[in-house]
């Protein structure tokens, strides 16, 4: 088999394995911040730019999502799939700029391509063959691209990293043929890839500065690093320029420094009472109808599913980001132990294949600075990340760092080396092999997961919500109150709009469930227009439902490594059946309804 024949029958295969995790998540929306880009690109399809644009999440995919809306106008109840199979189409891309880095990662650092197993002049090192590159390469890609990341996840992330491989290729051929046309072709996918998502501006300083390098001369270095950046912000110049209209001054986006103060310095609380020098800083801070119980209204101030999340950056306009040295160290540290418990150990099982057949002295670490130009953009963006979230405390999803895990992954193998020696080949094939069955049984492993799913043809418990409270008289449009911990995909996907959330359910010791909870429905109907509250004793949400697994699990195994206890996110208060004889149970979901008028 050629190896033109063998990309031809991975890309086939990936893109039947993305339309099969398309359909197996047809009814399910990922998070919350799936509902955010939806009412950005709903925004953007009426041409709402005003609206549409804010401070937190990057325009780029919304976009392209509200023109698929609207060419195809797809209905309410099929915009999710319409969006999932967007994505696979974003997959293509992404697989084709794969490709383009693959193919120059290979030409470009020709050492690192042999035939492995034989001996050959002055060849030091042993080698894996072309095919076996691309067998490594592609089988990383397809676990992480899909099962990290994935089809179902209505975000950017695919744009990030389409972004990310082209760069890395385009810098890579800089090397060889260095070019001003180039450097602006590198500033402008860079530039792309920050209208994407903002976390591409480590990786942008990082590929340009590395790609001007080898040049051979002060004067050359200057002027390609200033075309670089001139053609990276000319294609963000519009989204700035939109973002210093909106909020009055000159911006390039607010969800760095609102992460770190939500996530890493926990001075400010996007819903509940904010300590009082917090909110004296904000210029729009949300109406707080109650302080015991805790319920916050943003009524008619944003037209999105949930306000708060739509566009965290309007309640958070005025906040000034405090830096705190001991939260940071924390925050790294608990990011750190939680990559490694996600990817670091398959590295460390490929490192120890390797190690356990070469001979102590046949294994050399080099190669550092000749795939500097790889690893270090991804890592410094992956650092850029766990510097501003605190993983393990919020939603804590691997699917950030799915890119990044493929080019550090390679640039292991190019680094880690191997004596030209019967046991130095013999550990290379190892190593080899190794990584192929991890990230193919992790690959295998969530395809039937997915096939499981079609086979069964669920529909997940949010969007059989959305039907129920339909059939129960809610209409789109309608306005509710959250009761619960909960995410806002079921209103969402029922085109309801959350108005206000009850933060905090719990009644102090004097005050029995009934009561507490007749309180909160009496200031709802004087305090809001809301139509309806709903209440949740438990969370629907199959991500929800994992994430707080998740967390959990981590968090009792850092206790256990380290002796040290994270604090734990307050307990779901539960109603006893008695005080809720007056909500209606909803068909076939864990969840109650008060119609408030």
């Amino acid at each position: 088999m050629t190896n033109d024949r063998l990309k031809t029958i991975f890309f086939v295969l990936m893109i039947a394995v993305a339309l099969i995790q398309a359909f197996a998540y047809n009814t399910a929306a990922y998070s919350t911040d799936d509902c955010a880009y939806l009412d950005q690109a709903v925004l953007f399809a009426q041409f709402d730019f005003k609206q549409a644009v804010n401070t937190y999440w990057s325009p780029l995919f919304p976009f392209i999502v509200g023109m698929m809306l609207k060419i195809f106008s797809p209905p309410l109840a099929q915009q999710l799939m319409a969006v999932k199979l967007l994505n696979v189409c974003i997959f293509a891309l992404m697989l084709s700029c794969f490709n383009f880095f693959l193919s120059k990662f290979i030409s470009g650092f020709p050492e690192v391509v042999g035939v492995a197993g034989e001996l050959s002049g002055d060849l030091t090192y042993a080698r894996l063959s072309q095919r076996q590159w691309l067998i490594l390469a592609y089988s990383l890609f397809a676990w992480t691209s899909l099962y990290v990341g994935g089809v179902n996840q209505a975000t950017p992330d695919y744009l990030v990293s389409a972004s990310l491989f082209l760069a890395t290729g385009i810098a890579i051929d800089i090397r060889s043929k260095p070019s001003v046309r180039k450097f602006g072709l590198l500033g402008a996918v860079l530039g792309l890839g920050y209208l994407a998502k903002a976390s591409m501006i480590p990786s942008m300083v990082t590929l340009i500065f590395i790609s001007m390098m080898p040049l051979p001369n002060i004067r050359g270095k200057i002027l390609n690093v200033i075309v670089a950046f001139a053609c990276a912000g000319l294609i963000a110049a519009p989204y700035w320029l939109a973002l210093s209209v909106k909020t009055g001054s000159f911006s390039i986006g607010s969800s760095a420094g609102l992460n770190y103060m939500l996530w890493v310095n926990p001075g400010y609380s996007l819903l509940g009472n904010n300590k009082p020098d917090v909110e004296k800083q904000l210029i729009h801070p949300m109406v707080s109808l109650s302080d015991k119980p805790d319920i916050v209204v943003f009524e008619d101030v944003l037209p999105a599913t949930f306000p708060p999340w739509f566009d965290p950056g309007y309640f958070a306009q005025g906040l000034k980001v405090v830096v705190s040295p001991t939260g940071s160290a924390i925050a790294l540290v608990l990011n750190v132990v939680y990559l490694f418990c996600l990817f670091g150990w398959q590295l460390l099982a490929i490192g120890v294949a390797g190690r356990s057949i070469a001979e102590k002295q046949s294994i050399v670490m080099s190669g550092w600075k000749e795939s500097l130009i790889i690893w270090l953009p991804a890592v410094m963006t992956a650092f850029g990340i766990c510097t501003v979230i605190s993983l393990p405390s919020g939603f804590s999803t691997p699917r950030y760092f799915a890119s990044t895990v493929v080019l550090v992954y390679l640039s292991y193998f190019f680094v880690r080396k191997f004596l030209n020696t019967e046991r130095g080949r013999k550990a290379m094939q190892a190593s080899f092999m190794t990584a192929c069955v991890i990230s193919g049984a992790l690959f295998a492993y969530g395809v039937a997961g997915d096939v499981y799913r079609v086979a069964r043809g669920r529909i997940d418990q949010p969007a059989r919500l959305a039907v129920a409270l339909h059939e129960m008289g809610l209409n789109p449009g309608d306005k509710v109150v959250l009761i619960g911990k909960e995410c806002a995909e079921w209103a969402r996907i029922a085109g309801l709009k959350i108005s206000a959330i009850v933060v905090s359910e719990k009644p102090d010791q004097m005050t029995d469930d009934k009561t507490y909870l007749r309180s909160i429905v009496e200031k709802l109907k004087t305090g809001t227009r809301a139509k309806a509250a709903v209440y949740f004793p438990e969370p629907i949400s199959d991500n929800l439902v994992e994430e707080e697994a998740l967390i959990r699990n981590y968090r009792n195994l850092f206790t256990t490594l380290t002796g040290i206890k994270i604090a734990s996110p307050p307990e779901r208060s539960r109603f006893n059946q008695e005080s809720l004889e007056d909500w209606k149970k909803v068909r076939g979901v864990e969840c109650y309804l008060y119609f408030l008028r």
